[in-house]
C-alpha cells in the first residue's frame, strides 16, 4: 500500500511523468533581451503576445521549442524550433526521417507562421526540426538518441506561392536555404 501511495505522489509530482525536450508555450517564446538579434528585439517585444498564441495552439505533434525572430544576411525571419518524431534506425535513413517531419510540419507550421499580424514585418519563416533515432532492437531504451536537424529559410514570396498552389512543396524547398545538421545542401524530399 505504501508503495502504491509512493508512486502515485510520484507521478502527480511529475517525477514519473515521461521526459519530453518541449516546454510550454509561453516559456518557448524567447525572452526579448535573450533574442541573439538585437535589431529582432522590437518585433520580439510588439508581438510578443501573439508568439505565445501560436506556440500554444501549435498541434501536440509539433512540439515547440523556441519561438521568436532571427536575422540572416539582413532580411527578418520568424523562427521556430520544433522537436520532431522518434524513428527506427532499422526502417528509415536520415533522408526518409528529415523527409517524413518536412511532410508532416512544414506546410501547416508555414501557413501558420505567415496569417499572422507579423506577416508585412518579416522576410521569410526559418523552420529547424530536430528528428531523434535510434536503433529499438538492439537498443530498445537508449540513453544517447542519434540527432538530426533540418534547418529551412524559406522566403515570403516562395511560401505564398507554395500556399497558394502555384508551386509544389520540392520547389519551395529548392527555393529555400536548407541546413542539414549544419551543412548547406540540396534536399530532395523521399518517403518511408
Amino acid at each position: 500500500m505504501k508503495l502504491v501511495i509512493i508512486f502515485i505522489a510520484l507521478v502527480l509530482s511529475g517525477c514519473g511523468a515521461t521526459s519530453s525536450n518541449t516546454v510550454p508555450a509561453k516559456m518557448a517564446v524567447i525572452p526579448v533581451e535573450e533574442l541573439k538579434c538585437v535589431e529582432c528585439r522590437p518585433l520580439q517585444s510588439k508581438y510578443h503576445a501573439e508568439l505565445v498564441n501560436i506556440a500554444s495552439n501549435t498541434p501536440y505533434s509539433m512540439g515547440v521549442k523556441s519561438l521568436g525572430f532571427r536575422e540572416r544576411k539582413g532580411l527578418e525571419y520568424i523562427s521556430i524550433d520544433l522537436i520532431g518524431s522518434r524513428y527506427n534506425t532499422i526502417q528509415t535513413t536520415t533522408i526518409s526521417r528529415l523527409s517524413n517531419e518536412v511532410f508532416s510540419k512544414y506546410s501547416d507550421m508555414t501557413k501558420r507562421l505567415l496569417n499572422t499580424p507579423f506577416k508585412d514585418d518579416i522576410d521569410g519563416v526559418f523552420l529547424a526540426i530536430l528528428v531523434t533515432s535510434n536503433n529499438f532492437v538492439s537498443d530498445p531504451y537508449p540513453r544517447d538518441l542519434n540527432n538530426e536537424i533540418i534547418e529551412i529559410y524559406s522566403s515570403k514570396e516562395s511560401l505564398t506561392k507554395f500556399h497558394d498552389g502555384d508551386i509544389t512543396l520540392q520547389d519551395a524547398l529548392d527555393q529555400s536555404q536548407i541546413f542539414v545538421n549544419g551543412q548547406r545542401m540540396n534536399f530532395e524530399l523521399k518517403m518511408i
